[in-house]
């Protein structure tokens, strides 16, 4: 424990976030991240992988379908723009 005290490692934090952007963390989902020479071992991830691949699988799906204003108002924009 004294040894771990001394040489402690580096800690990197990947956090999805929410609000207008979530980062998918099932991509770490393989156990290991290496960057820089350093090897970071994954212990925790929020949102879980689970939950992750199916927001992902929803943005694709299903983001249209859920967020239909999105193209009324970018088809305005657009039509405004180049009108």
């Amino acid at each position: 424990a004294k040894q771990a005290e001394q040489n402690p490692q580096p800690t990197l934090v990947v956090c999805g976030g929410g609000g207008a952007f979530l980062h998918p963390t099932h991509l770490l989902d393989r156990g290991t991240l290496h960057n820089d020479g350093q090897v970071y071992r994954r212990v925790a991830a929020y949102p879980s992988p689970k939950v992750s691949r199916s927001y992902g699988i929803l943005n694709i799906l299903r983001f249209r379908q859920m967020n239909w204003q999105f193209d009324l108002v970018g088809g305005f924009l657009y039509f405004t723009l180049v009108h």
